[in-house]
């Protein structure tokens, strides 16, 4: 690999997406085959990044609890089929669903109806995540245990408590003793300020989006992804475990099970998906290279990923400590794995920018869909051409051979090649996944493509007068959280019933559907759908719950 070229394409893409700090390595099971380190872990000390540098490490914590409940599971300790009471009896949810149990393979999965987040949790300093369990009893499943794929953090902290109940360890000794110590490598689980200031010559800050130092928001759910850190050189041991399959932690044919996806429906196989504590088809860089699988982790300003190849011997990991860099690390590591591809002679096809278009009168995709990007409705124009919008920019869908339409420009402005290729990269696809009208979408980068489930056919719903009366602009109640900065709002649109909320790096705009004179759901399909919004009407206003915070009309 040309490493001079490799480390000014680096640099630029690092400058530009103003990170602070940046480690990266390309490896197989050998060692290490391209190394990158970028800035500083402590700017303000002066303390370069480099590879023992501490990053947290995010939602890829829930690897290592995977890897905790395999572990058990070969050691006849716990089943995945086993219902989670068995080991935590006070477990409770409520549920509109008739359901038999809520399996540990469920919780893996992502599958098993709980609620995504709990932001209370995730966000009090002073909570534990031990008061998952008892928070849990005043919510509701979303789906039916086993149905619908939906990312939960709180699912992997029920999984956390789980490791416990079964090990007679804490979480964080079970994962020290019986998963990091085997493999020769260091996970620190630092809590809080006094415990950092023990690794102060190498532990990263965290930096907002200006470049300033500040504390992460994210703290409590520890089995999830909360506070944990690893270095980089360590990070590398560890993703080399899945390439050697060695014995050295679990047996071959318990790793291999992680590389599976036990799911039978066909569009199961096509999209975005975990397995046994693995991302699938997150990058999908075709047949010449095969599954691509791993995780990522991103808490409010440290971002990584960890992704490897199983039949061509290679991983890569990327650590951040920078807000902004949500935008490009993912960037920067696909790079370098193109870059050893290509020279390995392994063709990457860049993806095209436009498909092959086809005549097509079929009116299967006009309707209303609740999407996480908000209501989109498509319909027909006066040309008969299908056209919609995604996040407020006017598209026009063009079918292709394989039963995907490409989102095209209308405007002049996005038929800029940089609008336009962006905008282009995007197809739907209407489909129907367990007896319910969805729509599939593909987003294509420029060597690899994902595929996932944007969201579902809407629900028309009335709007009692109480939800239209607390129609307005919100902000978060709970004097905790006033420093984090949040926009909420309620409102109707054409008589569809919104609720928009952005905070940190999240951005949320639903459709819902109203239950009840103080209760309605999300729309969609997925990560924080059919979840609960509670109204209240007190003597000082109208109050909003949602995920576990509490907004107050202002």
């Amino acid at each position: 690999m040309e490493v001079q070229n490799l480390n000014k394409k680096l640099d630029k893409i690092s400058k530009k997406g103003k990170a602070v700090g940046v480690n990266l390595a390309l490896f197989d099971s050998k060692g290490i085959i391209y190394n990158y380190n970028y800035g500083f872990a402590n700017k303000e000390q002066g303390i370069k990044s480099n590879n023992d540098s501490l990053y947290m490490i995010g939602s890829n914590t829930k690897v290592l609890t995977a890897l905790a409940i395999l572990k058990l599971m070969e050691e006849g300790k716990l089943s995945l089929e086993d219902d989670v009471k068995k080991y935590i009896p006070e477990f409770e949810v409520k549920s509109y669903f008739q359901y038999d149990k809520i399996s540990i393979k469920n919780l893996l999965m992502h599958r098993s109806g709980l609620v995504s987040d709990l932001f209370h949790l995730i966000l009090g300093k002073t909570r534990d995540y031990y008061e998952v369990i008892p928070e849990l009893r005043e919510t509701y499943l979303t789906a039916e245990p086993g149905k619908m794929f939906s990312y939960s953090n709180v699912g992997y902290t029920v999984l956390g408590i789980v490791i416990e109940r079964v090990s007679g360890l804490s979480y964080t000794e079970y994962i020290q003793k019986e998963i990091a110590k085997p493999l020769g490598i260091q996970v620190h689980f630092l809590l809080n300020e006094e415990d950092r200031h023990k690794f102060t010559s190498s532990v990263s800050l965290c930096y907002d989006r200006k470049g300033k130092a500040v504390e992460d928001n994210l703290s409590t759910l520890l089995p999830a992804g909360s506070n944990t850190y690893m270095s980089l050189s360590d990070f590398i041991k560890f993703g080399q475990m899945f390439l050697k399959k060695d014995g050295a932690l679990l047996k071959k044919e318990t790793l291999e099970l992680m590389e599976t996806l036990d799911l039978e429906e066909p569009i199961d196989q096509e999209v975005y998906n975990v397995g046994f504590g693995l991302i699938h088809k997150q990058y999908d860089m075709g047949e010449q290279v095969g599954k691509v699988l791993g995780h990522g982790g991103n808490t409010t300003c440290h971002h990584s990923m960890f992704n490897y190849i199983p039949e061509l011997d290679v991983g890569i990991v990327v650590m951040t400590n920078s807000q902004s860099a949500i935008g490009f690390y993912a960037t920067a590591g696909m790079t370098v794995l193109v870059e050893y591809l290509k020279e390995k002679g392994i063709v990457v096809e860049e993806s095209k920018a436009e498909c092959e278009h086809i005549k097509c009168d079929s009116n299967d995709m006009v309707g209303k869909y609740a999407t996480g990007l908000g209501m989109m409705e498509i319909k027909r124009n006066n040309k008969s051409e299908l056209v919609t919008k995604v996040s407020k920019i006017p598209i026009r869908l063009c079918p292709c051979k394989d039963g995907y339409y490409q989102c095209t420009p209308v405007k002049a402005l996005h038929k800029i090649p940089i609008f336009k290729r962006s905008i282009q990269g995007m197809r739907l696809k209407p489909a129907t996944y367990l007896g319910e009208d969805i729509m599939l979408f593909e987003q294509s980068g420029k060597y690899h493509k994902t595929k996932g489930v944007i969201g579902c056919k809407y629900e028309r719903t009335d709007i009692p007068d109480s939800f239209r009366a607390a129609c307005g602009n919100y902000t978060i109640a709970d004097e905790m959280f006033k420093d984090i900065k949040c926009k909420c709002q309620l409102k109707v649109e054409g008589e569809v019933l919104v609720l928009e909320i952005a905070a940190l790096n999240v951005k949320l705009n639903s459709c819902l559907k109203v239950v009840g004179e103080d209760l309605a759901i999300l729309q969609g399909f997925g990560r924080l759908a059919r979840e609960m919004v509670k109204l209240q009407k007190k003597d000082d206003g109208y109050y909003l719950t949602f995920s576990g915070i509490v907004f107050k009309k202002i």
